[in-house]
C-alpha cells in the first residue's frame, strides 16, 4: 500500500486490519516525501524487496500515475471508487496464468 493519506485515516486502516491486506505499507507523512515524488515510488519498492518495474500502482492521479510511469511502473487509472477500472479484469486474468 502506497499512500499519501493523513495520520488519521491510516490509523483507521491499521486499526480496521486493512493494512494486513498488504505485504508492505508506505505512507508519506510516515517517510516525509508524498506522490508523485519519485523518492517515494522508491522507497515503496524497496520495502517489498523488488525492482520499480515489477510493480503496479492503482490510483485515481493521473500524475501519480506518470510519476509511477517514469520509473517504469505499470500503471491502472481507478478514477472513479467502487467502479473496477478499465483493464482490472485483464490484469488479473493473466496475472493467474
Amino acid at each position: 500500500m502506497l499512500s499519501n493519506a493523513g495520520e488519521e485515516e491510516i490509523a483507521i486502516v491499521r486499526h480496521d486490519g486493512i493494512d494486513g491486506l498488504f505485504d508492505a505499507m508506505t505512507v508519506s507523512y510516515e517517510v516525509g516525501v508524498a506522490k508523485p515524488d519519485a523518492e517515494i515510488y522508491r522507497i515503496c519498492a524497496a520495502r517489498l524487496g523488488v525492482e520499480p518495474s515489477e510493480c503496479l500502482l492503482v490510483d485515481d492521479l493521473v500524475a501519480n500515475l506518470d510519476a509511477a510511469r517514469r520509473l517504469h511502473m505499470r500503471t491502472l487509472h481507478y478514477p472513479r471508487f467502487g467502479h473496477p477500472p478499465d483493464g482490472l479484469t485483464a490484469l488479473l486474468a493473466a496475472a493467474t496464468r
